[in-house]
């Protein structure tokens, strides 16, 4: 049997994992930027990027040494936003 504190701990990791997955996916079939990009589209510091992809305000995937960023979502943020 598990403790509370262990079925705890172990649905937070399934769900990390999961987000993780979902969001490779995602960034695989959906057209990519770079954080550089990213960032002259959001008018912020690459840094504040990668600060939101820790963060999980945006849908990105690590490919290599960068981080890519879905396109798609970049927009649907700043509508939300400007709205």
């Amino acid at each position: 049997m598990f403790t509370k504190e262990q079925t705890k701990e172990l649905s937070n990791l399934i769900f990390e994992q999961l987000i993780r997955a979902i969001d490779n996916y995602i960034c695989l079939t959906e057209q990519t930027i770079d954080v550089n990009e990213a960032s002259k589209v959001l008018g912020i510091k690459p840094d504040s990027v990668l600060k939101m992809i820790k963060r999980g305000k945006l849908i990105a995937a690590k490919k290599g040494k960068k981080w890519w960023i879905a396109k798609k979502y970049i927009k649907l943020l700043i509508s939300k936003y400007k709205a």
